[in-house]
């Protein structure tokens, strides 16, 4: 429960709140007591001693130990006061044993406006942290280690803040994965390296339906991703972003690195609408060699913006941006234009430009049949790239090498000015 100190001004009989505090529990694994008053003297054993008592303001703080897996449903905290659950000095750990129940590790449910920080997760039997039909959730400074399917899952939740934590390892599937239409997202300065899927997966799951905080639309709106760094993906597929069902999303100063598949991939398939109005500035994307496309836009209606980011691809054949036509008809009028491609009306969704291209392959393809060059592809998007720079891999490889090695990714637009200073078109 929130306490408040009041000050008290005479001179207009004011009573003005100068501080709040909240009530703290403390929780200690080894603890024998399960009972009020949850002290930092005497602990309780686990959050369901006191789960019911906790209102907005309260701080729940784990003690130094080994947790076994915990679902923290029912709790209602304010956005200005949420509720926050802390691990003290950072060293409660949250892993499965041999004999422990329950397929995530960390799962809050039916929870508003709540904050997990400074926890970590070990070998996860499916998800790290799960937020279940919920609303104003943030998860902050967190390290989740070997998650078995997904470090982070969120499903029918708006105003997800993810911010700052590292996760490493994800045996299956995606480091962060948001999903069933929930609005309002922030992804911002995690640390993912090691998923075998994406790094980032959003997914608006029309046939997920509905819950208690989402209407089931389909589509995921305002995802800011802003400022990651995403380290070797994607070697069963995926990106290092993907977003099915996503509209409004700002992607912007991320470094995605050694990228297996793709960088960033836009598209449709169980979201209700092909992800549309993305702006993507700013980023530093390095594909290896035997990867897909730096940018693929799959039957997108567009706008998207791809402004100021620099792309090294290593495939000799691939490079920045892939189009993906499924439509028979367009296709087939595709299939027409190889050798006279030019004199045709083609909507692309894409607007690019002052871009840094370091590729070994083509700059462009539609369909990864037709493959465009700099200069072609100047044409086919009447001169919107003029402004960029096409390079070969090598020559601009080490230079963000040293980028990388500083992991700043306040640096990039920095970078970015440095880089094209040095070069000529």
């Amino acid at each position: 429960m929130v306490k408040c100190f009041f000050t008290i001004l005479f001179t207009f009989f004011l009573l003005i709140p100068s501080a709040c505090f909240g009530e703290k529990y403390w929780v200690d694994p080894i603890s024998p007591n399960q009972s009020i008053p949850c002290d930092f003297a005497l602990p309780c054993k686990n959050v369901d001693d006191f789960i019911n008592k906790l209102l907005p303001g309260d701080e729940v703080i784990f003690k130094m130990g080994t947790y076994r897996p915990l679902i923290i449903a029912n709790i209602k905290g304010s956005i200005e006061n949420p509720i926050t659950f802390k691990s003290e000095s950072g060293k409660a750990i949250f892993e499965h044993a041999i004999d422990s129940k329950g397929r995530d590790l960390l799962e809050f449910r039916n929870v508003e406006n709540v904050v997990l920080t400074g926890f970590t997760f070990n070998r996860a039997t499916r998800a790290s942290i799960r937020i279940n039909n919920s609303i104003g959730v943030e998860i902050s400074n967190n390290h989740l280690n070997d998650s078995g399917l997904w470090g982070i899952l969120t499903n029918h939740t708006n105003n997800v803040k993810i911010l700052n934590n590292e996760i490493k390892g994800t045996s299956r599937q995606h480091g962060i994965y948001i999903s069933n239409s929930g609005d309002n997202v922030l992804i911002k300065k995690n640390f993912i390296e090691n998923a075998l899927g994406s790094g980032i997966h959003i997914n608006g799951d029309l046939s997920m339906g509905g819950g208690k905080f989402t209407p089931g639309d389909g589509i995921i709106s305002n995802v800011k991703i802003i400022e990651n760094i995403i380290i070797n993906v994607g070697v069963r597929g995926g990106a290092g972003i993907n977003l099915d069902g996503a509209e409004n999303v700002e992607i912007k100063n991320n470094i995605l690195w050694k990228l297996h598949s793709a960088g960033i991939t836009i598209f449709k398939d169980d979201g209700a609408i092909s992800s549309r109005n993305i702006n993507i500035e700013n980023n530093l994307i390095y594909l290896l060699e035997g990867s897909r496309w730096g940018l693929i836009i799959n039957n997108s209606s567009g706008p998207v913006f791809f402004y100021e980011n620099i792309v090294l691809s290593a495939s000799r054949k691939r490079g920045a941006f892939e189009f993906t036509i499924e439509n028979k008809v367009e296709r087939g009028i595709f299939n027409k234009l190889k050798g006279k491609l030019f004199g045709q009306d083609l909507p692309l969704p894409l607007i690019s430009y002052k871009n840094i291209f370091a590729l070994e392959g083509n700059i462009a393809s539609i369909n990864d049949e037709f493959t465009f060059s700099l200069a072609d592809w100047n044409t086919l998007s009447e001169g919107a790239d003029l402004d960029s720079i096409s390079v070969k891999f090598q020559q601009l490889y080490s230079k963000a090498e040293k980028v990388f090695e500083f992991r700043a990714t306040k640096g990039l637009p920095e970078f970015y000015q440095y880089i094209k200073s040095g070069q000529s078109h």
